[in-house]
């Protein structure tokens, strides 16, 4: 009934596998799918990211641009406020300015001022010394004021102004000395207001080739780091009141003149470095090769960039433009972790999501209905298997039955032997009876062990076994079996034990032996079993047979496989002694394979675990 079935059974299965792999693909269609949704959402943002990162890279760049002159401006004149902006030269900072003052709290400038205010021109050694010639022109001056001598002041004003740009003194000298001149002009004339702002804001030309002579706001913001606190203080308040007393600006030099002492800040990126943000707070690029940057607001910017996205209909009212993940002290501006958050984007992927669940709902449907239809094949295939296995039964029972009566005849051949014993014509029938009977045993003993180990109710009851005793049996029994002469020796196997089932034992040998006698061609048959080397026990079985070629040293353990002869014609025996000596040490652990072969004989080597 069976194989009657067997054919609808085939294309019932083909057809479940064809349906289940096309649900399968299905699944996998509607998972790339979601997949490639989820992939143009994310392509989405990323490309809006993108747009945004180079939108605030470039706005940051534009803002710098138009800062340029700013930073210049401010570098040049102390007097111009440098608030938000960088600027670094050969490696020292200049702006923000930074704001220090000499250590200490001496007041050598303060007393040099006051002493030229009193009169007492302390002069260096060297009467000829720039100092000296200063404070000598200085006495004239004050003395042509006293005598109100306009031409004479005039003269005297110049020789010092001129004398002031050929020899440069330190700003402790120069700016007292020329405060100290200035109230004394003041006080004592009516300098052209000109003048006045030239030298105490502006600057006066010092002639061809010459630098111009800073006026004294100027000159003391940038000679700060030289005076202590005191000294300073001192010298920007009388500042202060002589400009306010010649009716001179001042209100930006004292704002810059109370600024609170800072520390120098480091340069923010060395030279040649690409533009980037210091601290997210400063924008810095390389101009000319020195660093300059600006102070920015970068949420503010980045609002900004939403608000222009969103009037381009690139980004919805609710979304927004922010950073997102860590940012370094110095991050370049153009790999900023820009990112855009986006609230349609939520909605898109729980969309992307619940149809992706129906789908796989339909999928798992149509699985459900495909299991089914599989509980019914496997209900057919059952009934196969109890049939197979009833076979199986049959072949044990058969085999079971056919020992009886073999056993039965060998006893009467025995019986007949005895009794033909005197008689020569035909006293080898009886042997050669026996040991058909014999070979047909061995044979129906195979069949059933076989059978038992396929169907796995032959387990292994193991104990300590003598391997030499069971070898000195199979000797025996081998040449009593055996029509041709067997010699069988052992070597090195001298008490060596293994546990195992000595049952097994005895019929894995003897199937070694009598595939050892089957196939020999040779007049006298010899094995030898020894010990071989290496850790854990090994024993190596050679025969004197006629060898196998290499490509059948593993197809021999395989069932029912038997060898082709030269003629064509199948090797003597079943097929089943080397798969069950294979079963019989893969049941204790161990292996059986084949070493070496050729015209000398066979070598197989059991290994037996430790």
């Amino acid at each position: 009934m069976t194989r009657r079935h067997f054919p609808a059974l085939a294309v019932l299965g083909l057809g479940l596998a064809a349906l289940a792999w096309g649900l399968a693909s299905l699944q996998m269609v509607f998972s790339v799918e979601r997949a490639e949704a989820v992939a143009a959402q994310d392509a989405r943002r990323t490309a809006l990211a993108f747009y945004a990162g180079k939108t605030v890279d470039m706005k940051l760049a534009e803002l710098l641009e138009r800062s340029l002159k700013r930073i210049d401006g401010a570098a040049a004149d102390p007097l111009t406020p440098d608030n938000g902006l960088m600027l670094v030269k050969g490696g020292r900072q200049i702006l923000p300015r930074p704001i220090q003052f000499m250590e200490g709290d001496s007041a050598t400038a303060t007393e040099l001022y006051e002493n030229l205010v009193r009169g007492q021109y302390a002069v260096d050694d060297d009467p000829d010394s720039p100092w000296a010639q200063r404070v000598q022109l200085l006495g004239r001056f004050i003395a042509a004021l006293n005598a109100k001598d306009v031409s004479r002041i005039e003269d005297f004003f110049r020789d010092i102004l001129l004398q002031r740009a050929v020899f440069r003194l330190s700003a402790a000298r120069e700016i007292p000395f020329m405060l100290a001149l200035l109230e004394k002009f003041v006080e004592k004339s009516d300098p052209d207001p000109g003048l006045m702002r030239a030298l105490l804001r502006d600057s006066v030309p010092a002639g061809p080739g010459r630098e111009k002579i800073e006026g004294l706001q100027r000159a003391l913001l940038n000679a700060r780091p030289k005076f202590t606190r005191p000294d300073f203080d001192f010298l920007a308040a009388r500042i202060v009141a002589l400009s306010e007393r010649s009716g001179v600006e001042h209100s930006s030099f004292s704002s810059m003149a109370r600024l609170e002492p800072s520390e120098v800040m480091q340069g923010p990126i060395p030279s040649g470095a690409p533009p980037a943000l210091v601290g997210l707070r400063w924008y810095v690029k390389q101009v000319d090769g020195e660093p300059h940057g600006i102070l920015v607001d970068l949420d503010s910017m980045l609002a900004e960039v939403t608000t222009n996205m969103v009037d381009l209909g690139l980004l919805q009212v609710e979304d927004m433009v922010e950073l997102a993940g860590a940012v370094e002290h110095v991050h370049p501006s153009d790999s900023l972790p820009v990112t855009v958050r986006m609230a349609g984007r939520e909605k898109a992927l729980r969309e992307i999501k619940e149809r992706y669940r129906m789908k796989t709902a339909l999928v798992v449907f149509s699985g459900l209905t495909l299991t089914a239809a599989l509980a019914l094949l496997a209900l057919a295939w059952r009934r196969k298997e109890r049939f197979l296995a009833m076979k199986s039964d049959f072949v044990a029972a058969v085999s079971h039955e056919l020992k009886t009566p073999l056993a039965s005849a060998r006893l009467m051949a025995e019986t007949l032997e005895r009794k033909l014993a005197n008689s020569p014509e035909a006293r080898d029938y009886p042997e050669r009876m026996v040991k058909q009977i014999d070979g047909l045993s061995f044979m129906v003993e195979n069949i059933l062990s076989f059978n038992r180990l396929d169907k796995g109710g032959w387990m292994a009851q193991k104990s300590h076994v003598s391997l030499e005793d069971i070898l000195v049996y199979i000797r025996t029994e081998i040449q009593n079996r055996s029509a041709t002469p067997v010699e069988m020796a052992l070597e090195g196997l001298e008490g060596a034990t293994v546990e195992a089932d000595p049952e097994m034992m005895t019929l894995l040998f003897m199937n070694l032996a009598s595939n050892a006698v089957k196939h020999n061609d040779k007049e006298r048959v010899r094995i030898v079993a020894r010990r071989g080397e290496g850790s854990g026990l090994h024993i190596l079985f050679r025969d004197n047979g006629p060898g196998l070629p290499n490509s059948e040293w593993e197809m021999v353990f395989t069932e029912f496989y038997r060898r082709k002869k030269q003629d064509g014609a199948s090797s003597p025996g079943n097929g089943l002694g080397l798969a069950i000596c294979r079963r019989i040490m893969t049941e204790h652990g161990g292996s059986i394979r084949i070493v070496s072969s050729g015209a000398e004989g066979t070598v197989f080597e059991l290994s037996f675990s430790a």
